[in-house]
Formats: structure tokens, sequence, C-alpha cells
């Protein structure tokens, strides 16, 4: 019987690494001894002469940039040698440069192996080599080329069959790196994939996280509203019966939740500006008139300080086209941050003017500054700075944030100039884009609105007897509505769910009906929609706390001939009912 013989009882191929690091050279000789070959190492190219005299081995593998002795010297001297000219040499290299394969070919190594390499590449290409050299070895050698390239006539010593390996390597390795980048390409295709789904669970995620804050600020609006307007009506009934204290508290009461509103105002507008929802509602109005009521609100703030506003205005008017809620926003903030941070009997100046196609805003104290390092954040969110308010007054850290992102909105800029314990000058500028027809319409309207508010006793017999149905499932709102509309001629009913007002729409006819859009079971909407069907007349105003973007537009598509975000001042509601019924 005859036995075949196993690849146990081959002789081992034996293998010299010539590499001067000490971990590259370690990796090597544990990745080619567990591939079952013999290795042997030197650290650089004259110590693998020297190793050579007592040791012949299959395959020289072999680093290039090495101390002493560099692989090329070292291919070069070993091919001069006819005792080891035959054996083949890897160098591994970079290989960035076809001039290096030139170089290669002069000094007659085999193959390149460009790092980084994967330990199955190097193996496959040693074994490779190891079954050429066995074809080699039965060749003729034809010696001598002459070749030009890059300008330059090189002559080629090395043996056809080892031109042909070394050329072959470098094909592979093209081939190889080829390989890679595909996969690679696939690799980040599969990202961009993962990424564009991560993006759009995240736009999800925060169009729900909106979602969510606007029905937050609707409960918790409605509260708060509640406590503001109560807070006024009980002013005016008690305007002369109260004690001076108790209007001091009354007056505590109404600015604490004016100034929760606000807070959850400027909530809903970040999670408006994140979204890309800011969209702004501009009329042409007159700006001074306009600055000129902010500051009056301001002043009582002012004179609790002691600090005196001056003001510069480059006319008497000056008509242009605004966001009038935003840009109340803008000034508010401003010119109570200039109080907040200004000492006691100082000065606060506000400044208009023009600068060519401009309208420049200036807001100057004499506070406490801000440092030049701090300056470049104050316009991100949640940004706070060294800067502590003088009375002690609290900051969300949105509110410039917010100031910038509506100024952007307007075509605008905003900056600051500040020097720390001297004051800071916040500035913004708008477009002066000035439309005369357009002044004359808007200005007409509101005339007629502030003449609707002024003149409500005038109207009385206008609106007399007229009927209005609330539906609403908050009873707080009943109440407010209730006294707010206590002096007009009108019948106030209440319904307190959507099926309460069909039954009640049945019994009666109704002249207006003030609808809450957000209500356990069928919503405002939905009931608006149903009562259309069969009455296309009745005024029907869409209210809610829930001011999100595009929320008017949903309210008009559903049948509401006006919308109002609450909540809103027992004389604005007044107004609004007067108007509607006229």
């Amino acid at each position: 019987m005859v036995r075949k013989d196993s690849d146990s009882d081959k002789p081992k191929a034996k293998i010299l690494i010539v590499e001067d690091s000490r971990t590259q050279l370690i990796h090597l000789q544990s990745t080619l001894e567990n591939a079952g070959y013999y290795v042997e190492s030197s650290e650089n190219g004259k110590q693998a002469l020297e190793k050579l005299e007592t040791f012949t081995p299959d395959v020289i593998l072999s680093d290039i940039i090495m101390p002493e002795m560099d692989g090329y010297e070292l291919c070069e001297k070993i091919n001069k040698d006819r005792r080891w000219h035959k054996i083949p040499i890897i160098l591994l290299t970079a290989l960035t440069d076809p001039q290096d394969v030139i170089k290669g070919l002069n000094v007659g190594a085999d193959n390149f192996i460009p790092k980084p390499y994967s330990d199955d590449f190097l193996l496959s290409r040693i074994n490779q080599l190891l079954v050429n050299s066995q074809m080699r070895s039965g060749t003729v050698s034809e010696m001598g080329m002459e070749i030009f390239f890059a300008g330059n006539k090189h002559i080629i010593t090395s043996e056809r069959m080892q031109i042909i390996d070394l050329l072959l390597s470098t094909y592979e390795n093209a081939v190889n790196k080829n390989n890679e980048l595909i996969k690679a390409n696939h690799e980040l295709s599969v990202l961009k994939e993962d990424l564009e789904k991560k993006n759009a669970e995240l736009e999800k995620v925060n169009e729900e996280k909106n979602q969510f804050i606007g029905i937050a600020a609707h409960d918790i609006r409605n509260p708060l509203g509640g406590i503001y307007n109560f807070a006024d009506l009980l002013k005016e009934e008690l305007q002369d019966k109260a004690s001076e204290t108790e209007m001091e508290f009354i007056n505590i009461i109404q600015s604490s939740s004016e100034l929760l509103l606000n807070m959850v105002t400027e909530l809903l507008d970040i999670s408006k500006i994140e979204s890309g929802k800011l969209t702004l509602k501009k009329q042409v109005s007159d700006l001074i008139s306009f600055v000129k009521t902010n500051i009056t609100k301001n002043k009582f703030l002012a004179e609790n300080k002691s600090i005196n506003i001056k003001t510069e205005y480059p006319t008497s008017s000056l008509n242009v086209e605004f966001d009038r809620s935003r840009l109340e926003q803008v000034l508010n903030n401003l010119i109570t941050n200039a109080i907040k941070y200004s000492k006691p009997d100082t000065e606060i100046n506000v400044k208009i003017g023009i600068d060519n196609d401009s309208i420049v805003f200036s807001i100057k104290d004499q506070g406490v500054g801000i440092p030049k390092e701090e300056q470049d954040k104050l316009f991100k969110p949640f940004s706070k700075t060294s800067a502590r308010a003088t009375g002690g007054e609290t900051s969300t850290g949105l509110g410039l944030f917010t100031c910038k992102k509506i100024i952007d909105a307007h075509g605008g800029k905003i900056w600051v100039d500040s020097i720390k314990n001297e004051g800071s000058t916040f500035c913004f500028s708008l477009p002066a884009d000035i439309n005369e027809l357009k002044i004359n319409s808007i200005t007409e309207k509101l005339l007629k609105q502030d003449k609707a508010v002024s003149k409500i006793n005038s109207d009385q017999d206008a609106i007399a007897g007229k009927k209005i149905l609330l539906v609403d499932d908050i009873e707080m709102n009943y109440l407010f509505f209730n006294g707010a509309l206590s002096k007009l001629p009108i019948e106030l009913d209440w319904a307190e769910d959507a099926y309460k007002a069909i039954d009640m729409l049945g019994e009666k006819n109704y002249d207006l009906i003030l609808m809450d859009v957000h209500m356990p079971g069928m919503n405002g909407l939905e009931l608006t929609r149903r009562i259309r069907e069969t009455d296309k007349e009745v005024i029907i105003i869409a209210q809610t706390a829930y001011a999100m973007h595009g929320m008017e537009e949903k309210c008009i598509t559903a049948g509401c001939n006006a919308y109002t975000a609450i909540p809103v001042k027992p004389r604005e509601v007044c107004a609004i009912v007067v108007e509607n019924l006229k």
C-alpha cells in the first residue's frame, strides 16, 4: 500500500523577516509561525546579510525604511551575490509613487506589499511567491532591459520572471486597494442610509416634542391665563374699594402670572424656531409710537430702581412694515435686560436712527457690562454669562436667542458692544421697506380696530340682545368670559363639551360662537365642521392656547371666521365680540 504525503510531512518553508519595529516583528513572526513557516529575524539590512551566512531562507520579508541599511540596499546586495540572488524578496512599503516600482525592479525586489495589509493577504502573497519561485528555477535567465519612464531611461537587470512577479504584485495591490475602496464605499452607503433613517426618526421625535410642548403649554396657559385675567377683573372691580395693600397684592398676582405666561410663550417660541416654523405676521405701523408704548410699559420696572429711560427719535413718526408681536418681544427683552443689569440711579438710552436702507435701534445702559470673551455666546440658547443682575432678577437664557431669530426673520441684524463694569449697548437693524399704498390701507384698518375698543359704549345698541355661545370644557374660562362680557348687553350661554353645544344649537339660534379648539371627545374643529353642514351664517371664533404653527390655517379651513390665541385681556374680549357682532 502506497501512503500519500500529508502536509505535516512536507518540510517547513523558511522565512527571514527584516524589520526594525519590535511590535511589527512580533506580529509578523506570530502570524507566519501559526501558518506553519519556520521564521528567523533581523533588525536591519546589515544584520540580515550576516544572518544569510548561516541561514538560507526560501523567502525574505523586509521593511524598506530601517537604520544602517534599508530594504532597497539589502535587495541590491542580495541580488549581486550569486549565493542568494535566487531568493525571492518581498518589500513592505506604502507604495505611493510609481518610481517605487522602478526602484524595486532595479534592486531586484520580487514583490511589494503595501501597508497596512491583512494577514490573509500577506500569507496568500508568500504562498504565490513560493510557487513562482519553483517555476522560476526551471527558466533561463534573460538579463538586461531598457525602459523609458517619467522622462528618464532606466536599465532593468532583473530576470523576466522576477519582473513579472513584481508587476503582478503591483497590479494585485491595485486591485486589492480598489476592492477595499468598493467595500468602503458600500459601507458608506449603508451608513448614509442609516443616517438618513436616524435623521427621519429624529425629525419625527422633534415634531412630537414640539406637539407635546404645544399641548403642555395649552394646559399651563389656561390656569395661568385665568389667574392673570381674574386679577385684571379684580383690579377693575375693586379700583376704588380695595386698600393700597390689597391692590399691591393683586398687582403681584397679576405680574407673577404674566411672567409665567411670558416664560411659556418663550418656550413655545424656541420650539417653533427649532422646528423652522417661526413665521411673521407683518403689518405697517408707526414704529415711533410702537416703541414709546413699549417703553411706557417698562417704566414701572425702571422706576423701582430709580433708573431714567431717555429716548432719541429721528422723526415724530416712522411707518414701516414689521411683526408687532415679535418686535415687542425683542424690545421688551432688551429693555428689561438693560433694567436688570443697570445699577440704581443710572440712565438707559433708547435711540432710533436711519442708516441708508436700515432702521437701527440701540439700547444703552450703564450697567455691569459683559466680558469680551463671553459676548460670542450671548445669542445662543440657554447661554448665561458671569454678569449678574443688580437686583437679583433671574434669566432663562433664552431671550437673546429668540431676539436674534426674530431679527433674522425680519432680514435684520443684532449685535452688542459691551465693556465690563461700564455698560452694554445692544443694537439691531431692520430693513426700511416703506410702501405708502400699504401704509394707507393697513393704517386705516388699525384705526378701525382702535375705534372698536375705545367706543364700546357707543356700540351698545348695535349688539343689544345678541346671543353668544361659549363652547369650552374649562369652567374657569366660562367664569372669565362671563365677567369680561358682563358690561355688554348680550346673552352668554355655556356648553362644556361639543355634544352639549349641539343640543343647545338645536334649541336656540346664536349670533356668535366662541369655540375652544382642544376639548375631550369631539374637538372644536370637528364641531365647527358639523355646524357648517347646516349653518353657514353663524359667526365662529376659534380660540386656543395651543398657538403652534399652522393652527390658524386649520381653524379657517374647518369653517371658523376668525382665530384668537388665548389668554386674552378682558377689554380685548369685548373688542373681539363687538367687532364681530356689528
